[in-house]
């Protein structure tokens, strides 16, 4: 007897998410390859056959106070998720991340007998742990990227697994940047010994509003020291490249190359880059790469973080060292000038600072490959069987 192909519903609300649920829907089809999936995700999932219910694009929000000014719009979505998942019969529902809607949705699917499995743990170890209580009752399979998060779950008798993360593994551990950083100069047309500075302000529109002009504000003040140094932008499509473009015009001066989609190669390229915290950090780590990290949040955004904040730091290598090994600069105190110090700081680093930077960097790297991707796999298809 033929079994029927798995149906599984699968939602990523951001880029990040659809670099994982990407990686994920290969991994699946490895073992079950006549596989389909069902939900929203951004263009490497579509590239991998996803059929969508609606844009990726309904979930370009950010902090507290947007999701709520989007409520209504919000609530049609999910009932039309929940709705098209119900009518198609899907074996398992899938969040990936973006825990404010993909909890509630495991949560009411699993309440109608569907398996959910929730990927990207929130961030219960810096704040707000009573939300362990609902991803209990939301989830079947917590599946973590780090391994503090798996302990703390089972602590609470939350069931999760330690994946590690894909980004670990679709990179080769290294001591140092130096052949990454020589070959993406060479395949972006630029000189070996001419300095690059890659820009990294977010990809959500709200990300961009926050950041972009303040990092432009940061450059021009670095490039008035190191005139001939070379601006990466990488976004990731072509509406935000022309937000960025737009911005430019009041920067003249600078030598600035807005790319799409090309991130990697970008942040390769890079002797410094400057970055808003997120998991941009974790790809600028595992390529090597000296970095300030900054982020700015709306006031009320931010007060309301800050006040249930149970962590000293936001960047992820941070995080990941439990030290301080790439400085952060937060909100009010992320000030060009402030900013601007920063990077010249980090462009006149010795290398023995350097080595003892990249080592940490290796340390976490080599804890974080655990062939992710398929583990993470492997537990969607025993959710499903259980």
């Amino acid at each position: 007897m033929v079994e029927s192909p798995l149906v599984i519903g699968i939602i990523a609300g951001e880029s990040s998410g659809d670099l994982l649920g990407s990686s994920l829907m290969d991994a699946i089809r490895a073992s079950h390859s006549s596989a389909t999936f069902l939900g929203v995700g951004g263009e490497k999932m579509l590239q991998r056959g996803l059929e969508p219910v609606f844009s990726i694009d309904e979930f370009n929000i950010n902090g507290f106070v947007e999701p709520l000014k989007r409520l209504p719009r919000l609530l049609r979505r999910f009932r039309q998720l929940r709705n098209t998942f119900l009518a198609r019969g899907i074996d398992v529902v899938v969040g990936i991340d973006f825990s404010f809607f993909n909890l509630r949705l495991e949560e009411t699917l699993k309440k109608r007998g569907i398996p959910s499995v929730h990927y990207v743990s929130p961030s219960v170890w810096a704040w707000r742990r009573g939300r362990i209580r609902r991803i209990r009752r939301a989830t079947d399979l917590m599946m973590t990227l780090f391994p503090f998060e798996e302990k703390l779950y089972k602590e609470h008798n939350v069931n999760a697994l330690y994946v590690g993360h894909p980004l670990a593994d679709s990179y080769e551990v290294v001591d140092n940047d130096n052949q990454l950083k020589c070959n993406a100069k060479a395949n972006l047309g630029l000189l070996d010994a001419r300095l690059v500075l890659t820009v990294m302000p977010g990809s959500r529109k709200s990300e961009l509003v926050m950041h972009t002009a303040l990092f432009l504000n940061a450059v021009r003040i670095v490039c008035e020291q190191h005139p001939t140094m070379k601006v990466l932008i990488p976004m990731p499509d072509s509406a935000s490249r022309e937000y960025v473009q737009s911005q430019l015009k009041a920067f003249p001066e600078l030598d600035v190359e807005v790319l799409v989609d090309q991130s990697q190669r970008a942040l390769a390229a890079a002797d410094v880059v400057l970055i808003k915290s997120g998991t941009t950090t974790l790809e600028a780590m595992l390529l090597r790469k000296s970095m300030v990290v900054s982020y700015r949040l709306g006031r009320l955004t931010y007060f309301i973080v800050m006040s249930l904040l149970r962590t000293r730091f936001v960047a992820l290598p941070n995080i990941l060292a439990e030290t301080s090994i790439v400085p952060e600069i937060l909100q009010d105190e992320a000030t060009p000038i402030t900013l601007a110090r920063c990077l010249l700081k980090k462009l006149e680093e010795t290398d023995e600072q350097r080595a003892s930077m990249f080592a940490q960097f290796k340390a976490i790297h080599n804890d974080l490959r655990r062939n992710s991707s398929t583990l993470a796999a492997n537990g969607v298809i025993a959710t499903i069987a259980a």
